[in-house]
């Protein structure tokens, strides 16, 4: 991300032919804002961290708001908000302040999303709810849950305001697409649509493990979702729900997907749970005695699953606090090593390169899935090896192994490239082999 931010100031151009070994298939808006924020701090990357973590914290804000548009409670509210940024740092905290526009995404299209609840009855605002929804789309452009939930929902409620929807939606999403190939050119939709991947429906499996911990809130959903089914506000986070989950299963079988893909669908879980928590006072008034008191019963249940791992993650913060020093050494060094290498270099970690100084060059993931949808011949890369063109080439696994080059181009970089350095926290740095060896 740091490389293309950087590229955003400079106006050099984002997006590159498909056959190239660096490719970019985000939308533009998030390289402006990291790279006039990193102009500001003197590091992009540091600064795509906090803009990061900002996004997280707006978000979590959304979801405040939203919770508090179904309840009316404002402490509920704000447990919401504040447990769904503790869930998010134990369950899933590689997240958390990570340089990507994941984040930054989410809190616009959270944002989007609150605004369209409060005032959809205001044509103004209901217009700017549009728009930055179409903002969060061009940070990035697969969080489609909440405007089609909408859509579908505007359908089947309020045809005047569906109409509406459309055709001001069809306007901003065609106007943004003149611009995109105005600014970018044909590059621009042949990198976001047409870039290769490779695709495992077993991959879809793994959203079973990562869901495990909010099983808790997806049973409080699927209560609200029976006990509330014909209430439209239910209705529409249900659509949100549905599909969140639907196509963050569907996205998970891509090569190179993290458990980011479910974010969304977390988001609509905490928004339906506490919302069913605001709601049993009244459903069970009259017909229990314990009625007045299954909001504060159901607000323990909701924060089990964070406080069950407060102890893991103290520990382990605590170990990473103790390695700190000597990482920062380590990654300082190696650095410094990298920076001694003239261009072009082949770098597993693109931080490393970039805080040396070098260009960027080469995509490991990438250039990794055109090989191994066939999109790109081997030989391409495999020649550039065989030649020895990179000075130095760094992986990051310290056994040499990268998931992203099919095997036979990690067979030809140990043939034609020596091991010379071997680093705990940046894997291994080979150099080209003499002819002689």
């Amino acid at each position: 991300m740091a490389y293309f931010s950087q590229y955003a100031i400079d106006q050099k151009p984002l997006y590159q032919p498909l056959n190239s070994f660096i490719l970019n298939n985000y939308p533009p808006l998030s390289f402006y804002i990291c790279g006039a924020a990193g102009v500001l701090s003197g590091d992009i990357i540091t600064a795509g961290r906090w803009i990061a973590l900002f996004g997280l914290l707006l978000t979590a804000a959304m979801i405040c708001l939203i919770i508090f548009r179904f309840s009316g409670s404002a402490y509920l509210s704000i447990i919401g908000g504040i447990l769904f940024v503790g869930y998010m740092c134990v369950h899933h905290g590689n997240y958390v302040g990570m340089s990507d526009p994941q984040w930054i995404a989410h809190g616009l299209m959270m944002s989007g999303f609150a605004l369209f609840l409060y005032k959809k009855e205001n044509k103004a605002l209901f217009f700017c709810s549009m728009l930055i929804m179409l903002l969060a789309g061009l940070t990035k452009h697969n969080l489609i849950a909440v405007p089609v939930a909408i859509t579908l929902w505007l359908f089947m409620y309020d045809r005047r305001l569906f109409y509406q929807w459309i055709v001001s939606g069809f306007m901003l999403v065609t106007i943004s697409l003149l611009i995109m190939y105005v600014a970018y050119g044909e590059n621009f939709f042949a990198d976001i649509l047409m870039a290769p991947r490779t695709y495992r429906v077993g991959r879809i499996a793994k959203i079973g493990n990562w869901l495990m911990p909010s099983i808790i809130y997806i049973s409080m959903a699927l209560a609200l979702y029976t006990m509330f089914f014909k209430d439209r506000d239910v209705q529409l986070i249900l659509l949100f729900s549905g599909i969140s989950l639907v196509w963050g299963a569907f996205a998970t079988g891509g090569g190179g997907v993290y458990y980011n893909t479910i974010f969304d669908f977390i988001i609509s879980l905490f928004i339906a749970a506490f919302i069913l928590a605001g709601r049993l006072p009244g459903f069970f008034k009259g017909k229990m005695n314990w009625g007045r008191d299954s909001t504060i019963l159901a607000v323990i249940f909701l924060l089990l699953p964070v406080l069950l791992a407060i102890p893991y993650e103290l520990y382990f913060t605590k170990e990473f606090l103790k390695n700190r020093p000597g990482i920062e050494k380590q990654i300082k060094e190696d650095i410094a090593f990298v920076a001694k290498f003239p261009e072009p270099l082949m770098c597993e970690n693109l931080a490393l390169s970039y805080w040396a100084g070098k260009k960027f060059s080469f995509d490991f993931f990438t250039t990794g899935e055109k090989l191994k949808t066939g999109s790109m011949p081997e030989e391409k890369i495999i020649n550039k090896l065989d030649n020895k063109e990179f000075s130095l080439i760094q992986l990051n696994d310290q056994k040499g192994t990268t998931y992203h080059l099919p095997d036979e181009v990690t067979k030809q970089i140990f043939e034609n490239y020596a091991v010379i350095r071997q680093s705990k926290a940046s894997g291994i740095f080979l150099i080209r082999r003499s002819n002689q060896e």
